[in-house]
C-alpha cells in the first residue's frame, strides 16, 4: 500500500508491471496553502489491484488534481473515492480516464466540492457506478457534477447517481454504449446517431427489475441513436425514461 499524509504531489506509474495495494491520500491540516496532486499512470498492459482513495479536508486551500489514467490495453481492478472539503478555494477536478482497449471494475465516488472529467474511448470499459455525495458547487457550475464522455466504441456498464441536483453531463458518441444497470440521473445527455442506451442486454437487470433514467436538463438525439427500454404490456410495466429539459434533435 501506498499512504501519504501531507500536501505535496503524489505520483504512481506502472508500465507492463502489476501492483497489488491501495493508494491513499490524506491532508488534514492547513499547514499548506494546497493539497497536492494525486496521480495514477496505467501503462502498456499494466494491472493494478487495489482503491484509489484522496481525502482533503483543509479549508480554505487552493486544490490540487486528483487523475487516474488507463491506457493501452492496461487494467484496473477497485474503487475511486475522492471527498473533499466544501469550503476550498475552487473546485477539485478528478480526471479519470479509460483508453485504447483497457478495462477499469470498480465504482466512483466524489463529495463536496469536487467534479467529474472522466473519459472512456477507444474500445475503453468501465463496469462501476457513479455517484456524487452531498456535492457543493456555486451556481456558475450549473448544477453539474462534471462530464462523462464516452467515444470511439466505447462501453460503460453501470448506474450514475446522485443525491443532489448536481449530477454529470454525460455524452455518447461514435458507436458507443450505455448500459444501464440501475436508476440513474443525469444532468444533461448529448447523443450522436451512432449512441446506444440499453436497458435490455444488463445481465444484472434481467433478475432485479426495471429502471428509471432521469435527465434533469437538455437531452440532444442524433438520428439514429438507440435507447432500448423493456416494457411489459400485460402488467403496465418497464423501463422508463424521463426527461425534464428539453429534447433536441
Amino acid at each position: 500500500n501506498l499512504t501519504y499524509t501531507g500536501s505535496g504531489d503524489a505520483r504512481v506509474a506502472l508500465m507492463e508491471s502489476e501492483w497489488i495495494g491501495n493508494y491513499e491520500k490524506n491532508v488534514l491540516d492547513g499547514s499548506e496553502p494546497r493539497t497536492g496532486d494525486n496521480v495514477v499512470n496505467i501503462l502498456n498492459l499494466g494491472k493494478w489491484t487495489g482503491d484509489y482513495t484522496v481525502h482533503n479536508q483543509i479549508a480554505g486551500a487552493t486544490l490540487g488534481m486528483n487523475a487516474v489514467s488507463i491506457e493501452q490495453d492496461g487494467l484496473w481492478n477497485g474503487n475511486y473515492k475522492a471527498s473533499e472539503h466544501n469550503d476550498a478555494d475552487n473546485v477539485r477536478v478528478n480526471y479519470i480516464s479509460v483508453l485504447n482497449n483497457s478495462t477499469w471494475n470498480g465504482n466512483l465516488e466524489i463529495s463536496g466540492n469536487s467534479q467529474l472529467n472522466q473519459t472512456i474511448a477507444m474500445g475503453g470499459k468501465w463496469n462501476g457506478d457513479f455517484t456524487g455525495k452531498d456535492i457543493v458547487l456555486d451556481a456558475s457550475e450549473e448544477k453539474s457534477a462534471g462530464n462523462l464522455s464516452i467515444f470511439g466504441s466505447a462501453t460503460w456498464t453501470g448506474a450514475a447517481k446522485t443525491n443532489t441536483e448536481n449530477a454529470i453531463n454525460l455524452s455518447i458518441f461514435s458507436e458507443s454504449t450505455w448500459e444501464v444497470t440501475a436508476d440513474s440521473t443525469i444532468r444533461n445527455l448529448n447523443l450522436d446517431g451512432t449512441s446506444k442506451i440499453d436497458f435490455v442486454n444488463t445481465p444484472i437487470l434481467r433478475t432485479n427489475g426495471y429502471s428509471t433514467m432521469t435527465v434533469l436538463g437538455n437531452t440532444i438525439f442524433g438520428d439514429g441513436a438507440q435507447i432500448n427500454l423493456r416494457t411489459n404490456l400485460a402488467q403496465n410495466s418497464g423501463d422508463l425514461l424521463v426527461i425534464k429539459g428539453k429534447k433536441k434533435k
